[in-house]
């Protein structure tokens, strides 16, 4: 897989985390966020936005800048493993709750 390719999947499926995360803060209020930064983020749900969707893109856009090193890439492999487990994680929790 291309680092494109691999940057892409890891922005999806970050605003699938982030359309997720809100999705259970409403309905179970900030205790269904295990991180304590995420939850101070969700405090205001318009900046947790601006920093999930900016922040991680601008991660994701040094990532690209300099993915023609090693550790470049190693690093796109361990955010992309990250948030494929992260998304198996809140596709299980739904599956269970239905």
């Amino acid at each position: 897989m291309s680092s494109n390719s691999c940057l892409t999947a890891c922005y999806i499926f970050n605003i699938f985390d982030l359309i997720i995360t809100l999705f259970w803060v409403q309905l179970l209020g900030l205790q269904a966020e295990a991180n304590p930064f995420g939850k101070m983020l969700l405090l205001n749900p318009s900046v947790a936005v601006v920093v999930k969707t900016l922040g991680v893109g601008l991660a994701l856009l040094i990532l690209y800048i300099m993915r023609n090193r090693k550790i470049a890439n190693f690093g796109i492999n361990v955010v992309l493993v990250a948030y494929s487990a992260l998304a198996v994680y809140h596709v299980f929790l739904i599956a269970v709750s239905v």
